[in-house]
């Protein structure tokens, strides 16, 4: 096994890992009702931003600023 095989499988994991994560926070703020609040200023996250990551826990404003 190669070395950057190592490497590349590690890069791997770690991607899963934080998509897993966000994940677990998406289902968390489904359950408590602030899936659709920004977790910076508490305003609407649109159904625009929405679309272009689903995972999104922030406002285009907040997530731009």
């Amino acid at each position: 096994m190669e070395p950057t095989d190592d490497a590349f499988r590690a890069v791997l994991v770690a991607q899963v890992d934080a998509d897993l994560a966000a994940l677990d926070v998406a289902l968390r703020r489904l359950d408590e009702g602030t899936a659709f609040r920004c977790e910076a200023c508490s305003g609407v996250i649109t159904d625009a931003r929405l679309d272009a990551d689903p995972l999104a826990i922030t406002c285009g404003s907040c997530d731009a600023g």
